[in-house]
């Protein structure tokens, strides 16, 4: 027995009756079944009731079942049903070339494509809710992960000493207030000053940040 799985957004359902028809040819059979319930006792028999019955499905809303009696006697089940957003095609009791060769006449008539993530994660199976439990716990141990990170440099810079270093803006003292800006923040302390652009005198800015409290204040003179 084989068991594929499908998109169920992909069927072609009005290829039903022709997909049926060339199932006949390959497996000429001696009598075939057809019901759309397990255990059903609507059953269609003999090609005319069973392409009669094919002909009225519009949509896969039950499940397809056909049983297919060789000429040596053996049983052949095909069944065909939707599970969420999966389209399950289930072969029972043929040999593998033959299966193999059903599996492709289905596939192609009915046009079934392979199954979306989407549509694999609709399938309530218990491999599937198993998946789906293991995804949400680590994207929350990813969030968990990154809210410590967050968290923790809160508390590094809450924890820093601020300082303020006054410098003139040429490009020989804004280097070295960057050099030690650098230094310092290596030693747990943040470095304001002046610079920046802001919307307003130089003056008031560097003013409204030297009310801050500090724990430094720094002047390079050179």
């Amino acid at each position: 027995m084989s068991t594929r799985e499908y998109s169920g957004e992909s069927i072609k359902i009005e290829n039903l009756t022709t997909c049926f028809k060339a199932l006949m040819g390959i497996i000429g059979p001696d009598e075939v079944l057809f019901a759309e319930e397990f255990l059903s006792d609507e059953t269609y028999r003999g090609l005319n009731q069973i392409t009669n019955r094919l002909d009225k499905i519009q949509h896969l809303s039950k499940n397809i079942i056909f049983k297919f009696r060789t000429k040596n006697k053996k049983d052949i089940s095909i069944t065909i049903f939707r599970r969420y957003k999966l389209i399950l095609l289930i072969i029972s009791d043929a040999e593998k070339q033959l299966e193999e060769k059903l599996t492709d006449l289905i596939q192609n008539l009915l046009e079934l494509k392979e199954p979306t993530e989407l549509d694999r994660r609709s399938d309530a199976s218990e491999p599937n809710i198993y998946k789906l439990l293991w995804n949400i716990f680590d994207d929350v141990q990813k969030i968990k992960d990154e809210i410590s990170l967050i968290n923790q440099k809160a508390l590094d810079d809450k924890n820093k000493l601020l300082g303020f270093v006054s410098f003139r803006f040429d490009d020989h003292s804004k280097s070295l207030a960057f050099e030690l800006k650098e230094f310092l923040d290596k030693v747990n302390v943040n470095l304001i000053s002046g610079i920046g652009y802001e919307p307003r005198p130089v003056s008031e800015k560097v003013l409204q940040r030297l009310s801050s409290p500090l724990d430094l204040f720094i002047i390079i003179g050179s």
